[in-house]
C-alpha cells in the first residue's frame, strides 16, 4: 500500500505541475454496480470466482468506482481509482484498485507505467468491473489468476507498432502481487457452511504470493472498416502460496464486427475466446459472444468449464445474458444473467438482476 500512497502522490503532484502549465487535465469518474438474485446454492457465494461477483441474494455493492485520469503534456498520463464493495461479509470494504503514471510518445512506440496496474495479460484482466458485458467473471480467470484478476504493485512497458490494417505489440511487466484479506466467506455462519463452501470455493489454494512477472505478445488485424481480429498470447510466472513456483500461459481471440464501421451505434459483434492453463495443474476456457442491437440492447452468451484438479471436480458454467441502457447510453444499465453451474456432483442455478451506473469517460488504459 505504501507503493500506491507513493504513486498517488507523485500523480497529484503531477497534476499540480500541469496545471501550472496549462497544458493539464483532469478527468474524473464515478461508477457503480450492484446485483440481486436468487439461486439454488445454499450460500450464492461459494459460487464465485472473483471479488467483484455478487455474493448476495439480497444485494450486493460489486464496485463503487473513484477514479480520475490525468493527462499532462505530451509524455505524462494517469489513472487512479479507490473501490468500495459489500458483500457476503456485511461489510463495507475498500482498496485502491489501480493507481498509476504512464509515459507515452516515447521513441520506437514504447510506453511505460508504474504503480498499481492491472496486468495486460489476456482479453479481460484489464478491464474495470464497468467494463465487463456480464456480471460476473469468467471461470478461468478467477480460479487461476486470482479473484482480482493480475494486480501487480509494480509496473510495465508495453511496445507498439502500428500501422492502418495491422498492429503488434508486447507487454511485460513485473511486480508484488495484491495480496488482501476477502470477507467473502467470513460472515458469522461460517462454521456452519465450511463444509458446503469446501465443493464450490475451489480457487483459495491457487492464489500467488509475493513477486510475479508477465508478459504478452499481440496483433489486432482490421481488413475493413468494419472488421476486427486479435490474437494474443500471454504468460504469468511467479509462485504460490505454498512457496511453489506458479505460471500461467493463455492464448485468446477476439473477433468484433460493427455494422457502421468507424461510426458510432448500429449493430455489433463482439465474440472473445480465452484458454489459460497453470503449469503441471488445471486448464480452462471461456468463449463469450455479445450481440448489440442497437444503442439500448445487448444480448449474449459465455460459456466456460474448468478441468478438476485434486480433489476439485470438473466446472462448467453457461451464461447467457442481457443488458438494457434505457437511456441509450452508458449512463444507466440494466442487466440480467442466468448462470447454469455443473460442479459435478451437483448442479446450481442462479439468476442475477444487476444495475450499473456510469458518469465520466475516456479512462487513461
Amino acid at each position: 500500500m505504501g507503493k500506491v500512497r507513493r504513486a498517488v502522490g507523485v500523480l497529484m503532484l503531477g497534476c499540480g505541475l500541469g496545471a501550472e502549465a496549462e497544458v493539464a487535465e483532469i478527468s474524473p469518474s464515478v461508477h457503480f454496480n450492484g446485483a440481486v438474485g436468487c439461486s439454488t446454492a445454499e450460500h450464492a457465494q461459494d459460487l464465485a470466482v472473483g471479488h467483484h461477483d455478487p455474493t448476495r441474494t439480497d444485494g450486493s455493492v460489486q464496485g463503487l468506482e473513484l477514479g480520475a485520469s490525468l493527462r499532462a503534456g505530451t509524455y505524462l498520463q494517469g489513472f487512479s481509482t479507490y473501490t468500495l464493495h459489500y458483500g457476503a461479509s456485511e461489510e463495507w470494504d475498500g482498496e485502491w484498485e489501480e493507481a498509476f503514471l504512464k509515459l507515452v510518445s516515447l521513441p520506437g512506440g514504447v510506453e511505460i507505467r508504474g504503480g498499481r496496474v492491472l496486468a495486460r495479460f489476456g482479453a479481460l484482466n484489464a478491464t474495470h468491473l464497468h467494463g465487463w458485458d456480464t456480471v460476473d467473471m469468467p471461470l478461468v480467470s478467477g480460479l487461476l489468476l486470482g479473484e482480482d484478476g493480475l494486480i501487480l504493485d509494480g509496473g510495465d512497458v508495453t511496445w507498439l507498432r502500428k500501422d492502418r490494417q495491422l498492429t503488434f505489440g508486447a507487454v511485460a511487466g513485473y511486480g508484488r502481487v495484491l495480496a488482501h484479506d476477502h470477507g467473502g466467506h467470513e460472515d458469522e455462519d461460517a462454521a456452519d457452511h465450511d463444509d458446503h463452501a469446501d465443493e464450490h470455493a475451489d480457487h483459495a489454494h491457487l492464489g500467488w504470493d509475493g513477486d510475479a512477472g508477465y508478459g504478452r505478445i499481440f496483433a489486432i488485424c482490421r481488413p475493413n472498416d468494419f472488421n476486427q481480429w486479435t490474437v494474443g498470447s500471454s504468460g504469468a510466472f511467479g509462485d504460490n502460496e505454498a512457496d511453489n513456483s506458479r505460471s500461467v500461459l493463455g492464448v485468446d481471440l477476439t473477433y468484433q464486427w460493427r455494422a457502421h464501421g468507424l461510426e458510432a451505434g448500429g449493430p455489433a459483434l463482439r465474440w472473445t475466446t480465452e484458454v489459460m492453463s497453470a503449469l503441471d495443474a488445471a486448464a480452462g476456457l471461456y468463449s463469450q459472444a455479445i450481440w448489440t442491437w442497437n444503442n439500448y440492447w445487448d444480448t449474449g452468451l459465455r460459456l466456460g468449464a474448468m478441468d478438476g484438479e485434486g480433489e476439485r471436480e470438473p466446472r462448467f458454467r453457461a451464461s447467457p445474458v442481457a443488458t438494457w441502457r434505457p437511456l441509450g447510453n452508458p449512463l444507466v444499465a440494466m442487466r440480467l444473467q442466468y448462470n447454469y453451474d455443473d460442479l459435478g456432483a451437483e448442479a446450481e442455478h442462479t439468476v442475477w438482476a444487476q444495475l450499473g451506473l456510469s458518469w465520466g469517460g475516456g479512462e487513461v488504459r
